[in-house]
């Protein structure tokens, strides 16, 4: 989705600053909450996992997912995304299995 809309730059500035804003963030939160949901389900890997610990980790993982991507059109895509997502990513490296690991614990 970030490539694309770096690719599509000024198309998806243009509809994120017009009327339809709304219509662009209901989409935008769709797709962070397909992404977060998929690869619970990879992290899951069949494994069940408490459905209120389950629910509340999304939730939070959606919201973060969400919040990079409307501060990089906040900031018309001036900085690079990529680079911060991937320093992220090894920043978390981990957490979703310890996160996981806990909830399989606790219950």
């Amino acid at each position: 989705a970030i490539d694309f809309a770096g690719k599509n730059r000024r198309a998806i500035l243009h509809i994120y600053n017009s009327v339809s804003r709304g219509i662009f963030e209901q989409s935008l939160w769709k797709v962070c909450e397909y992404v977060v949901k998929n690869y619970f389900d990879a992290v899951l890997g069949g494994r069940t996992m408490d459905e209120l610990d389950r629910e509340v980790v999304e939730r939070f993982y959606r919201c973060e997912c969400f919040g990079i991507v409307i501060e990089w059109l906040n900031t018309s895509t001036q900085n690079d995304v990529h680079k911060q997502i991937e320093r992220f990513c090894e920043l978390h490296q981990g957490i979703p299995e310890e996160v996981l690991r806990r909830s399989i614990e606790r219950n």
